[in-house]
């Protein structure tokens, strides 16, 4: 069932009621409560370290006692043995009630030999038998005057044999001045009693008890943490204070009791809260309900009213707008869509019309165009075809439409991406096809193929190659013939020659071998793009290529100043290649970095195995490359700006190119253009070599 706007309000105001009174609640137990749980902790913690202070309290002044008793010329003259000075000091200061004036349970003076000097004692009862444990044979003293002696004085806290607790402190006995040599030690202890556990709580305004450990075992395993609170069986909080002995070991517990008075306060606090909200909502609900009907609800209704009578035919009917309120700027609104639903209509019966002349466009472009054109959907089947591609095809209109491309065009790779034109020959003729991958991605997988008619191309491509294959061929026969003549004069054949004859036979030498050697990147040129090279491939170590090309190559490095390096520990690079063509790609990058060096410059060649290749680089520290043309310098005849100065033909790197990527392999260049330079090129390792 519908609920109505009221309803619907009531509704709100009553969740928001409950949201309201469940955030109180959560943020009281999460926030507030835990902020007065902080408050009664902190208070309990306090007082618990009060009390363990209290403790290190009275042990300070314990041992300033002991320091006025044992840095006393009196005293020291006293160790001295029997004498005037014992007896004044024994009869003034070692009197029967001296430990009750003093508050202590023992007074021990040992001598310089270890030995009991003086000793007497004090129970809480009053009784002064000897206090087990602390005889002057015991362990403890012992330990005491050992303390003392090594750093001047010991304090702290015991536990006697009984498991009664003292405080104990121990000095060497010197002169006033603190001068020595020591005549002994001198120890006091104070009885831990229910007299100093009381004067204790008085003095800290809080009632405070020891516990021996034994009824607390779990704070021992938890030493670490000298504080331990708790709530009590009677609601309390009880707070715990670890007290160690005078060797660090855990001792007795300090406890406090704390009534939970803020507690209560805390559930005050969440009570006036709950009636706090209800009471406001309630009276904002009330406010609201009777706001709401007359300030929203009834304008709301008669805008309804007035969309409602709006009719479907009616385009420039309007609601009324009435006021400047939020329900006026609504009907505004209304009416602003109203004119932008009418302005879209006019705009899409205007686009309409643009998409039909599009389409007679495209349809007229279609037709008339020279290329081939085929359109297939997801499932490779033909949707589109002009008529081009049915003269290019050789096929009617039936037999493209409809079809799958496997029957279309069965000489093309079945290919799923565009990775460039393949040619095809259909009739005699040769079509080049592009599949476009832009559509596999983004319209369910359709895809669209060109067909281009390049048999004229391809035509004048080989007869260009032919052209220039038999010019080479032609001219290495003459210019071969004219170095060896070349040879003859250099070698004295021909009688002596003159220096300028010397010079211009030289000459001659040099651009005779410069013509060779394009005669020769020509005519490979030809071969590779032919497409007739046959790979000898055998398994190859490069790293062992690269070491005889470097050692070839060394006198041409040595005569331009140039380091030419390879490690020569180099581990095993075997690849899977025709050795004497990776050779030359070898030697063209090695011979352009010597070329392209600066004196004294270094060029470092090496090869690395890969998991499926091997990698090749040839770095050098001449003149870089711009980015603009590191693909470029693969392109026939082109040089970089700036290398004119060191020849060349271009054709160097388009044939080490062609050499690559007949293996396989890739070949890149990288450089900042600044300065140095590194050729890369891979060819695949050998099958199933790991």
């Amino acid at each position: 069932m519908a609920l109505s706007l009221r309803r619907k309000a009531g509704l709100g105001l009553l969740i928001l009621g409950l949201a309201g009174i469940l955030a109180l609640v959560a943020f009281h137990r999460f926030v507030i409560s835990e902020q007065f749980d902080r408050v009664e902790h902190a208070e309990i913690e306090r007082d618990a370290r009060r009390a363990a202070n209290a403790i290190d309290v009275e042990t300070t002044r314990l041992d300033l006692l002991l320091y006025d008793w044992s840095s006393w010329d009196d005293t020291y003259r006293f160790m001295d043995g029997p004498g005037s000075a014992f007896d004044a000091y024994v009869e003034s200061n070692l009197v029967d009630d001296i430990l009750e004036s003093l508050q202590l349970g023992a007074l021990i003076y040992i001598d310089r030999a270890g030995d009991s000097y003086f000793e007497t004692w004090r129970w809480p009862s009053g009784d002064m038998a000897p206090i087990q444990g602390l005889e002057a044979e015991s362990p403890l003293v012992t330990e005491l005057v050992r303390g003392a002696q090594r750093f001047d004085k010991t304090c702290g806290v015991i536990l006697l044999p009984n498991g009664q607790p003292m405080l104990v402190s121990a000095r060497p006995i010197l002169t006033s001045d603190d001068d020595g040599p020591a005549h002994g030690t001198l120890i006091m202890a104070r009885w831990l009693d229910d007299d100093f556990i009381g004067a204790l709580s008085e003095s800290l305004a809080t009632p405070i008890r020891f516990e021996p450990l034994a009824s607390e075992p779990d704070i021992v395993e938890r030493a670490s943490e000298q504080l331990a609170i708790a709530v009590t069986e009677n609601g309390e909080l009880n707070g715990q204070a670890l007290v160690r002995d005078i060797n660090g070991e855990p001792a007795f517990l300090i406890e406090t009791n704390q009534r939970r008075g803020i507690n209560s306060l805390r559930n005050q606090v969440l009570w006036l809260g709950v009636a706090a909200i209800v009471a406001t909502l309630g009276v904002t609900g009330v406010m609201v309900y009777f706001g709401a009907n007359v300030l929203l609800l009834r304008p709301m209704l008669r805008l309804r009213g007035e969309l409602a009578e709006l009719g479907a035919d009616e385009e420039h009917q309007r609601v009324t707008v009435r006021g400047r309120d939020e329900i006026a700027e609504v009907a505004g609104a209304v009416n602003a869509m109203l004119n932008r639903l009418a302005e879209s209509a006019a705009e899409q019966e205007r686009l309409t019309i643009a998409a039909s002349e599009q389409e007679e466009v495209a349809r007229t472009a279609l037709l008339e165009m020279g290329e081939g054109f085929l359109a297939f959907d997801a499932s490779g089947n033909c949707l589109i075809s002009n008529p081009a591609a049915g003269r290019m095809l050789q096929k009617s209109p039936d037999e493209i439409l409809g079809r799958h491309i496997t029957q279309i065009l069965p000489a093309a790779r079945p290919s799923e991406t565009g990775d460039g034109p393949q040619v095809i020959e259909i009739g005699g003729r040769s079509l080049a096809i592009t599949r476009s991958a832009s559509l596999n991605r983004g319209r369910g997988g359709r895809s669209v193929v060109v067909l281009r008619d390049v048999t004229d191309i391809l035509d004048v491509e080989r007869l260009k190659r032919d052209i220039i294959s038999t010019v080479s061929h032609e001219l290495r026969t003459p210019l071969t013939s004219i170095r060896a003549t070349v040879e003859l004069f250099q070698d004295g054949d021909g009688g002596a020659l003159t220096d300028v004859q010397s010079r211009m036979v030289s000459l001659l030498s040099r651009n005779t071998d410069r013509l060779l050697h394009i005669v020769n990147d020509l005519l490979a040129l030809t071969t590779l793009e032919s497409g007739a090279v046959a790979l000898r491939r055998e398994e190859t170590d490069l790293s062992v290529t690269i070491a005889r090309v470097v050692e070839d190559l060394q006198p041409s490095a040595v005569a331009a100043g140039v380091t030419l390096e390879t490690d020569g520990n180099a581990e095993p690079a075997v690849a899977w290649c025709d050795e004497p063509r990776i050779r030359h790609v070898i030697e063209n990058l090695v011979q352009n970095a010597i070329k392209f060096s600066l004196p004294d410059g270094e060029v470092y060649v090496s090869a690395r195995a890969g998991a499926h290749e091997v990698t090749v680089t040839v770095t050098d520290q001449g003149l870089g490359i711009m980015p603009a043309d590191q693909q470029r310098v693969f392109e026939k005849f082109y040089r970089a700006p700036g290398s004119e100065r060191v020849g060349g033909t271009g054709l160097g790197l388009p044939i080490a190119k062609l050499i690559v990527d007949l293996h396989g392999g890739r070949i890149w260049i990288e450089s900042d253009g600044a300065s140095g330079t590194t050729a890369r090129f891979t060819v695949p390792s050998p099958p199933g070599f790991a």
